[in-house]
């Protein structure tokens, strides 16, 4: 499956889990090109179909950033990334999702696919050798697809737990 078709599958799939699935809603191409300009750098086009379809999405306790306003300003994805800068994360990298554990998930747009996707990787702001990162996902489309079935699943035995 490629990475569009991922997302698609991931698109449909938020849908069909509405219960556990909280999101802003369509993001305009004028954020989409703000949130670009303000980091300088480009959304690969999985990335992109995806905060165009929901601004933010959160599936159970997985979320993706996405681009979404706040009274008047941006906020999450560009926001995230150049706070991550701040704590020295790489310019080429596009922050995508917060691990819940002092991580940041990126996409690596210095590692361009053909078809203009970016790898999905793990960085750690605390690691002694930052630029060491973990590769999730070929792409974002394949990463959010697995991120949210796995928050469904989870949520299933967390309610089954109950």
């Amino acid at each position: 499956m490629n990475a569009l078709e991922a997302v698609e599958a991931a698109i449909r799939f938020v849908y069909a889990n509405e219960d556990i699935a909280d999101y802003v809603g369509k993001c305009s191409p004028d954020w989409i090109a703000t949130a670009e300009q303000e980091m300088g750098l480009t959304f690969p086009p999985s990335y992109r179909r995806f905060i165009e379809e929901f601004g933010t999405c959160e599936l159970g306790s997985h979320g993706v950033l996405g681009v979404y306003e706040v009274d008047g300003a941006l906020w999450g994805s560009s926001g995230q990334t150049l706070e991550g800068r701040e704590e020295g994360m790489p310019h080429h990298l596009i922050a995508v999702h917060e691990d819940g554990m002092g991580g940041i998930i990126v996409l690596d747009t210095s590692r361009p696919g053909s078809d203009g996707e970016y790898p999905v990787q793990a960085w750690e702001p605390y690691y002694e050798d930052r630029d060491m990162r973990e590769t999730l996902a070929p792409s974002f489309g394949c990463y959010v697809l697995d991120d949210f079935r796995q928050a469904a699943a989870d949520r299933r035995e967390t309610e089954t737990e109950d």
